[in-house]
């Protein structure tokens, strides 16, 4: 009976223990939304209770061009040792994968897909992988204005600035547009620029400008409302200054506190330094 009771323990000791060795944590690493190449510090996906089901969500941003990442059971600094003692791949090489299903094996491949919002889950066990989602539309296109000075832009020549997108238009135009911005006689330098990147960008050669920025002139001092259009069909660029009568008061920024409910006229929250016309507590006044 002690015999039977030992062999009975051991067996259950050993399933156990097979249990807690098969449970297997595996790894991301890649692109900076991967947390950057790293093989030092992979990025663990999310191990389920099963101990073999492993997990990673991952949502990239529009402006991404395609992303390359690899999956791994382990760390190591040295690139040669990560290479072939933890990766996984394919095949030893770029490898395009896209929604769907892929036998891993140990090699140093490294995965490319498109920017999008997508679930990879492996199977510790079989090593089969699969990838769930949306990739972002291929062929959209989006337009941004980039351009000085600061305040009409928020940041200076920045083209993935999401804030200054241009809105499609029923004629097929795009059009950007922001009102009571407080500007000084001079001019407006910008650009519009395709997918948040400098790769494709249109201004106007013919203005005389070393760079072909498109200028708008601004004949005084004074609040302005300042529309940015653009035609993909041509490519050409255009925009218009309106001086605003406000007829409003006009208070100094000094005066606010973080106490104020201070809105901007698109009805966006902002901070007590923001300058323009906004409304403060109800009232829309020029805060200078």
């Amino acid at each position: 009976m002690k015999h039977l009771f030992t062999r009975s323990f051991i067996i259950m000791l050993t399933l156990l223990c097979c249990s807690v060795v098969s449970a297997k944590q595996l790894y991301v690493i890649g692109d900076d939304v991967f947390g950057g190449w790293n093989p030092d510090n992979p990025i663990p996906m999310t191990l389920d209770e099963d101990g073999v089901t492993n997990t990673i969500t991952v949502t990239t941003s529009k402006i991404e061009k395609p992303i390359y990442w690899t999956i791994c059971d382990g760390a190591d600094s040295d690139w040669v040792t990560f290479n072939t003692t933890y990766r996984y791949g394919v095949q030893p090489d770029n490898y395009d994968v896209e929604i769907g299903e892929y036998q891993l094996v140990k090699c140093n491949g490294t995965f490319k897909m498109d920017a999008g919002e997508y679930t990879i889950t492996v199977n510790s066990e079989t090593m089969q992988m699969t990838i769930s989602g949306e990739p972002y539309p291929t062929g959209e296109k989006h337009y941004t204005v980039a351009g000085s000075p600061e305040n009409v832009f928020g940041t200076e020549w920045d083209p993935a600035n999401t804030a200054n997108e241009m809105q499609k238009q029923d004629d097929g135009t795009y059009i950007f547009s922001i009102e009571g911005v407080e500007l000084v006689a001079g001019t407006v330098e910008y650009k519009v620029c395709v997918n948040y990147n400098w790769d494709e960008c249109y201004g106007d050669p013919s203005s005389g400008n070393i760079d072909g920025n498109a200028l708008l002139d601004i004949p005084e001092n004074g609040m302005y409302n300042l529309t940015f259009t653009f035609d993909p069909s041509t490519n050409a660029v255009d925009a218009t200054a309106e001086l605003v009568n406000t007829g409003i008061g006009t208070i100094q920024s000094s005066k606010l506190n973080v106490q104020s409910n201070i809105y901007n006229l698109r009805g966006q929250r902002v901070n007590a330094s923001t300058r323009g016309i906004l409304i403060v507590n109800g009232k829309k006044v020029v805060v200078k």
